[in-house]
């Protein structure tokens, strides 16, 4: 089954599966500083045929987070399941901890280069750098987030038999 993985934030990214099985990342369409709602549907919009279920990084504010942020992100996680919802797209929200601990990650800032050797173990064509060599840690996130999704479509799948 394929599962589209988001990663909300401005420095987000949605992930899927094409049809040949090749993961494509795409950045979260910004515009203004805020989530460019046209550009967000048509994505949405072109991969409906591919996946029927999508997994969100669940929001949550964070120690010292700023409430002007945990605003901005709670107002793109509604956004993304309207959007979701409104093209018959089931998903479920999943807390950080949740797919973090099933890769056997801490949540910590020392876990980016673990998270990035298994995407890139995983996808070895992606490129996860910017041109100047920074991790894009949106797609990578939005990776671990889908695979994380597909494991956990499996299991229900193999429950229900």
């Amino acid at each position: 089954m394929r599962v589209i993985g988001i990663d909300i934030g401005l420095k987000g990214a949605l992930v899927i599966r094409d049809k040949s099985g090749i993961v494509k990342c795409f950045k979260m369409p910004v515009k203004d500083n805020t989530l460019d709602l046209k550009v967000l549907m048509s994505f949405i919009d072109k991969v409906k045929p591919l996946s029927p279920v999508a997994y969100i990084e669940k929001q949550h504010p964070y120690p010292k987070q700023g409430v002007s942020s945990v605003f901005k992100l709670g107002w793109q996680e509604g956004v993304i399941e309207a959007m979701l919802y409104s093209q018959g797209i089931k998903y479920e929200l999943v807390p950080p901890k949740r797919w973090q601990k099933y890769f056997g990650l801490r949540g910590k800032k020392q876990d980016i280069d673990k998270a990035y050797k298994i995407v890139k173990k995983k996808f070895k064509y992606l490129n996860l750098k910017t041109k100047r060599g920074r991790l894009i840690d949106g797609f990578v996130d939005a990776c671990l987030i889908m695979l994380y999704g597909e494991e956990n479509e499996k299991k229900k799948k193999k429950n229900k038999e």
